[in-house]
């Protein structure tokens, strides 16, 4: 294979000058071009080497463009490069340290001055830290490294991998965080922003998209096509993307220049073959969402071309490489006429997201992994806001809050990270992309623009993107942006919820405000903390910043941030977050409560916000389970958006799983005439006027009044749909008209259930049969659900097939661990080396999670015994590990208080 490939280095150029040499610790004999480039005596460093960086690299040399010319086959095992790296040495050793993993480097030349020496190349550890080591100390100012090299297709769909769809090989790539030294030599940190000039070698029939447009293409007489490509912005490694094979690309017409944006943007969609006839809906509705977040903040889309890329297999939900997004195609690929409203919800969600990455992230970048929550936080925040100005059926603010008590769940641990997490370690970059960057961190951004102002604020962004476009940031860069844009006192407030962990638990007493660290039963804090909280009332408007442990109502001192508000004027606040924006959870006091009817003045927000709060005093121990099962059922019976009743599923859910079967039934007994209320005013089914919350949220309600609380009638009712879905067509397909699109998996839950083997079997084998992405996720979350240990372990065994893609493999444990966590666990113990060859590496950790559904304590020594020293090879692992055993901990906590009757019952 690789023989095949060599041809290509005799067109790259760089071969005029390459000395070729092997890999560090050889001899070289290539004595006059060393003596061409030696300095004069008195310019040369006594020292000649420094010390080897431990996490990021030191600023002694810096890259300032790259030209990368790859070979790209999908239909082989490995590809070809060829790179020349232009640097600027400031400060000259002879060791000069970048990136490189697992490359077979078979030639590495230094020149400077025109003058080439022949340089040794070594990959130093397992994390792609490599050294070009030089001969001679070089001197101070340009220079460029030159590269050949061949290198497998990276494994863990993660660098340049492959993917095989209907029997035809792609090559795509992901390089977020740090995977771009898979696939190049590279100072592959996001500071390092240079332009590349990009070149790639295909077969004829192959297509090539990558960052940029193609300058030009031009076919060889080896039966090979190089495609040129225009030179990029300024950008980092991590943001390049390559898609490569039988590619099918569908034009959509130009995003039209605007007021704003004086050109037009070419657009296209790209999938694999047999996929393209699905991006219709995508290329018509991405364009609004890109305009609409220009008009947002006034600054127009930076880059020259937009390309949407569905790829088969793809370890995250989507990457926002410039020019050239990738999504899994479960989220791009949409099938309109029968799409549910949560399939194309979650789309909106999510292109808004990676086109908000356009701006946050890609034109303005963070300059190290520890202010990743700069691009995540940002585009999360801007994706809910902007999604509910395209698509206000969605009322996507409220999914939004359910994602931030999602969140808080995360941040109530022991082992709970700061936004702003240091970062040193490859452990460290896999742990900072969770819920904590994201959601967190989303959150506090919507509580800083509440208590700013929305247009003080947008012009604080706005201020920040102008002044750092196609640079890099810190955090400090982005509080004095929004600084200039106030009086307020933005430092403090920011600090404290930057470097701190933990939610903030505010109490609202006749004597004034306090506030503790939020602290859920089975946890304990070695640490409080107090954080700069702006507490603003949802009646008053009026805020305060609660600083202290405490703050009396009847104080003389004015409020600190707001002259015109005086801290007793939340005397008689009864709800203490502000269109729910605030990041903390309160408590109005026992009467509030009690009279569970909340203000109808108060918008879904506040009210999300008041029922998270009370589920949150249940989980601390301060709220017997027999005061929350009848307020659960009020809720039910009373709130009209179904978003905010669908809060107290999980936790009932809890309950019902974790009481002895006597007490279980007479839970469901108190529970079941409010949720037969519901349907009664819902329907089990959609109704044509209904709204789109209704529709979305019907599917949660449905699956825990049908199953949980074991409706029979209801189950019957869908189970009889569910031949229809399946169906007994020629070839093999499922018939998606004949169910509503957004109760699939509760209508193959219940045919699971009634119709036995047979409905068991059919299900397996169109999972087996079907390319749609989202029939395959539906038949997956539907088969989970089974419970026969028989068909369990059957159902299991897909992920060793390779009928199952890699991406669907953690999703399959997972599922499968949130109904039966221990037949879970005891099937990844008996599988395990298969079983994690076919999961991503970043993704590996995750294992661990399948008993943080468990509630029995000896699960932690469980976990401890069985990962021992191999937690410490998985990315992120030994975080991963402690967060699992404390929710273990927690799981079991809320058991025994439940189960309690002096402390669950009064």
């Amino acid at each position: 294979m690789y023989k095949n490939q060599r041809s290509f280095r005799t067109i790259i150029g760089l071969t005029l000058t390459l000395l070729f040499c092997a890999c560090a610790g050889q001899q070289k004999s290539e004595t006059s071009a060393i003596q061409l480039a030696a300095t004069d005596a008195a310019a040369v460093k006594t020292e000649t080497q420094q010390a080897v960086p431990e996490g990021q690299l030191d600023e002694d040399v810096i890259p300032t463009a790259y030209r990368i010319e790859l070979d790209i086959n999908p239909e082989l095992e490995e590809f070809v490069g060829a790179v020349e790296i232009d640097i600027d040495i400031r400060n000259p050793y002879t060791t000069i340290y970048l990136h490189g993993a697992d490359l077979n480097v078979d030639g590495c030349v230094f020149e400077q001055n025109k003058t080439p020496i022949a340089a040794s190349y070594k990959q130093l550890n397992e994390h792609g830290l490599a050294a070009v080591t030089l001969p001679v100390v070089p001197k101070e100012g340009a220079a460029t490294l030159k590269f050949h090299y061949h290198a497998p297709f990276t494994k863990g769909l993660r660098g340049l991998y492959k993917v095989m769809s209907r029997k035809n090989a792609y090559a795509f790539t992901q390089f977020e965080a740090t995977s771009a030294r898979y696939a190049f030599p590279s100072f592959d940190e996001p500071r390092f922003k240079t332009p590349f000039q990009i070149s790639v070698l295909s077969n004829l029939n192959h297509r090539v998209v990558t960052t940029t447009p193609l300058k030009n293409v031009t076919e060889r007489e080896d039966g090979k096509k190089m495609h040129v490509f225009e030179t990029t912005t300024p950008l980092p490694t991590y943001l390049l993307s390559f898609s490569v094979g039988e590619l099918e690309i569908v034009n959509a017409p130009d995003i039209p220049a605007n007021a704003l944006r004086h050109r037009a943007i070419p657009f296209r969609a790209v999938t694999v073959k047999g996929q393209s006839e699905h991006v219709k809906y995508a290329l018509k509705e991405t364009p609004q969402i890109l305009e609409a977040i220009e008009r947002y903040f006034n600054v127009p889309y930076p880059f020259k071309k937009l390309d949407i890329i569905a790829v088969p297999d793809f370890r995250a939900g989507a990457m926002e490489n410039v020019g050239a997004i990738t999504f899994r195609e479960i989220f791009l690929l949409i099938d309109a006429p029968h799409a549910s409203a949560n399939q194309k919800r979650r789309f909106a969600n999510i292109m808004a997201h990676e086109l908000g990455h356009m701006w946050f992230g890609n034109l303005v970048t963070t300059a190290w992994w520890d202010d990743i929550w700069l691009n995540e936080a940002f585009a999360t925040w801007l994706a809910a806001k902007i999604v509910h100005q395209v698509y206000p059926q969605y009322d996507y603010p409220v999914l939004q809050w359910s994602n931030t008590r999602w969140a808080m769940g995360e941040d109530s641990l022991t082992h709970a990270r700061q936004i702003r997490e240091p970062i040193q370690s490859e452990h460290d970059i896999s742990s900072a992309f969770d819920a904590i960057t994201y959601q967190k961190g989303a959150q506090f951004l919507s509580m800083l623009e509440t208590w700013m102002g929305e247009d003080a604020f947008r012009q604080g962004m706005t201020h920040y993107m102008n002044k750092h476009a196609f640079g890099n940031t810190t955090y400090q860069d982005l509080i004095d942006a929004l600084e200039t844009q106030t009086t307020k006192s933005i430092t403090p407030v920011a600090k404290s919820f930057l470097f701190q962990p933990g939610v903030p638990y505010v109490t609202l007493s006749e004597k004034g405000l306090s506030q503790e660290r939020y602290r859920p039963l089975g946890v304990n804090y070695s640490t409080e903390y107090t954080w700069h909280i702006p507490v603003c009332g949802a009646h008053t408007k009026g805020c305060t910043v609660l600083n202290q442990p405490t703050h009396a109502f009847h104080s003389s001192a004015q409020d600190q941030e707001n002259t015109t508000t005086t801290l007793s004027k939340l005397s008689n606040e009864k709800h203490l977050n502000l269109n729910g924006a605030g990041y903390y959870r309160f408590w109005p006091g026992d009467d509030v409560f009690m009279s569970t009817k909340q203000s109808p003045t108060l918008s879904v927000l506040e009210r999300m916000s008041f029922v998270d709060s009370v589920i949150a005093r249940f989980e601390m121990g301060r709220l017997p389970v027999s005061d929350f099962i009848p307020f659960a059922a009020r809720i039910v019976e009373s709130e009209e958006n179904l978003r905010i009743s669908s809060q107290v599923i999980e936790p009932l859910t809890f309950i019902l799983r974790n009481v002895p079967e006597e007490k279980r039934l007479e839970r469901i007994q108190q529970l079941k005439p409010s949720f037969r209320k519901l349907f009664d005013r819902i329907g089990l089914f959609q109704k044509a006027d209904e709204s789109a919350t209704i529709t979305m949220v019907r599917p949660y309600m449905v699956d825990f009044f049908t199953f949980e609380l074991n409706d029979n009638k209801s189950q019957r009712r869908l189970a009889e749909k569910a031949w229809d879905y399946l169906g007994f067509t020629l070839n093999g397909d499922v018939i998606k008209d004949a169910v509503p699109a957004d109760l699939v998996p509760q209508i193959l839950r219940a045919g699971l259930r009634q119709h036995g083997q047979q409905f068991n079997e059919i299900a397996i084998n169109r999972f087996k049969s079907t390319y749609d992405p989202l029939t395959r996720s539906n038949l997956l979350s539907a088969l989970s659900t089974q419970q026969s240990l028989a068909e369990r372990k059957r159902f299991l065994e897909l992920t060793r097939t390779e009928d199952t893609r890699e991406n669907e493999v953690m999703m399959i444990l997972m599922y499968s661990a949130s109904q039966q966590p221990d037949w879970t666990w005891q099937f990844v113990v008996e599988n395990y080396d298969a079983i994690s060859q076919r999961i991503p590496v970043r993704q590996q950790a995750r294992l661990t999670k399948i008993l943080s559904y468990a509630s029995d304590l000896i699960h932690l020594d469980t976990l401890d015994q069985f990962f021992g020293s191999k937690i410490e090879q998985m990315s992120g692992g030994p975080r991963q590990l402690s967060l699992s055993k404390e929710k273990i901990k927690i799981n079991h906590a809320l058991k025994s208080y439940i189960n309690t009757p002096a402390s669950g019952e009064r």
